[in-house]
């Protein structure tokens, strides 16, 4: 059996060490731990089973910026699951449940940088990130829209991510 709920604080140190265990690197623990001291952060979750956390994933804000417009996204990053327990589902629960979440806060879109064959079954897509343009722009900046059209008819945009992402920003 499987829970998903939302982060606590007794969670942080366990949700490091699946990041670090995860990507093979602290980077992804150390963005966590900055997104928590920002206001950018919307929404973390984590799954569990017996008492284990075997799972999470994390919501934050980001700006799409045109001369016309700015438009209130959000990015989802990062998401991990313990490596013994993936190809069970976890990952796709964490993430529907999130969405679910997501378009409750009334967000028109949703970013994210990852495997395009992954996230396609959640509706992401690169062609819907065309118009974005950041430093991960290409196959993997992909967008879900969750309000029709609110991002691919946004013109060439400048897509802020909200928050130090990368380490040592």
């Amino acid at each position: 059996m499987i829970g998903i709920r939302p982060e606590s604080r007794e969670d942080y140190e366990l949700i490091d060490e699946l990041l670090t265990e995860t990507f093979g690197q602290p980077d992804e623990a150390a963005i966590m731990r900055r997104l928590r001291e920002t206001p950018d952060l919307i929404l973390s979750l984590v799954a569990e089973s017996h008492g284990e956390l075997i799972g999470h994933v994390a919501f934050s804000r980001a700006l799409a910026v045109s001369e016309a417009d700015i438009l209130h996204l959000a990015c989802l990053a990062p998401m991990a699951v313990k490596p013994s327990k993936q190809r069970k589902g976890i990952g796709a629960a964490l993430i529907r449940r999130g969405l679910e979440m997501i378009r409750e806060l009334r967000f028109p879109g949703v970013v994210l940088v990852g495997e395009p064959e992954y996230y396609a079954r959640f509706g992401f897509s690169a062609a819907n990130a065309a118009a974005l343009e950041c430093p991960y722009s290409g196959p993997y900046l992909q967008a879900l829209e969750l309000t029709p059209r609110a991002v691919r008819d946004l013109g060439r945009t400048s897509l802020k991510l909200a928050g130090p992402l990368m380490p040592g920003e």
